[in-house]
Order: structure tokens, then C-alpha cells, then sequence
């Protein structure tokens, strides 16, 4: 984590009305790099704001189609040909 963080810095979409101050505040790493990170706070409403890699892994594993909401076609079709996510412990 603080390699990512550290070295390329990250972009966080809060989703379900998450307090990323908090959470920033608690970790030391996060903490440490906070000017490499950018919370975008100005729309709740952004696509990615639905994006959840638990859902994502339940959806797939029980063949929902609603992730082509979210995940475009080529990770879909990666995600099948490498048999990610087949079975419950993903």
C-alpha cells in the first residue's frame, strides 16, 4: 500500500456516504501520503460511486448480468477466460 500510495498516489470515489477524513486519519501510511491522495467529494452520484469488488465477485459467481453496468466488456471477458471469482472464496 504505501508503495501505490507513496509512489503514484490515488484517486478514492467515496461510495455509501464513507468519511474518508476518518478513515485517512487512521491509518499512518495514509496518513503519511495524504497529498498524493484526491477524494472526489463533488458528486455522489459518479458511476464509480457503485463500483464494490465484493459485489462485483457475487454478481459474476451467480451469473448476474447487472455487471455490465459498471465493468466494461474486456474485464468481463477477462475475468471469465482467467476463471477469476469462480468459487466462493474468489
Amino acid at each position: 500500500m504505501e508503495v501505490i500510495v507513496g509512489d503514484f498516489g490515488i484517486v478514492v470515489v467515496p461510495r455509501d456516504a464513507a468519511d474518508t477524513d476518518r478513515i485517512m486519519n487512521h491509518s499512518s501510511i495514509l496518513r503519511k501520503y495524504k497529498n498524493n491522495i484526491m477524494v472526489v467529494k463533488d458528486d455522489i452520484n459518479h458511476p464509480m460511486s457503485v463500483v464494490s469488488s465484493t459485489k462485483s465477485r457475487l454478481a459474476l459467481q451467480h451469473g448476474d448480468g447487472h455487471v455490465v453496468d459498471y465493468l466494461s466488456q474486456p474485464v468481463i471477458d477477462y475475468i471469465l477466460k482467467s476463471q477469476l471469482y469462480i468459487n466462493a472464496s474468489g
